[in-house]
């Protein structure tokens, strides 16, 4: 579950830390010039991603898509880790990511309670 920011390593004014949790967002982008590698790989990457709900670690995630219903190769996750460290080591493991199919950066984010 989201831990409230005040209990993070994340330094935040007190009055601001109260009112969020603290989660991370993970945006995955595409590093090949051919969605279709990623079509290949996709089982791996639905097993790893049904395995961090299984866990309780991944609040939610999607494909990003075009105006038009196709699909980027791009898309997104929200983990609920301990630290960014964490969030770090768990999405490295994404078949996607292992593979080379997809980049992705990590920052937290804060979710709104109050």
């Amino acid at each position: 579950m989201p831990v409230n920011a005040a209990s993070r390593s994340i330094s935040l004014p007190e009055e601001i830390a109260k009112k969020h949790d603290v989660q991370f967002f993970v945006y995955s982008r595409l590093a090949v010039s051919d969605v279709e590698q990623l079509n290949q790989h996709l089982n791996d990457h639905l097993r790893f991603v049904h395995s961090l709900k299984d866990q309780g670690v991944l609040a939610f995630t999607g494909p990003l898509f075009t105006p038009d219903g196709k699909n980027t190769g791009n898309g997104f996750y929200v983990l609920r880790t301990d630290n960014l460290e964490e969030a770090r080591r768990i999405i490295d493991q994404d078949p996607l990511h292992k593979e080379g199919i997809r980049t992705h950066t990590v920052e937290p984010w804060l979710q709104v309670i109050d």
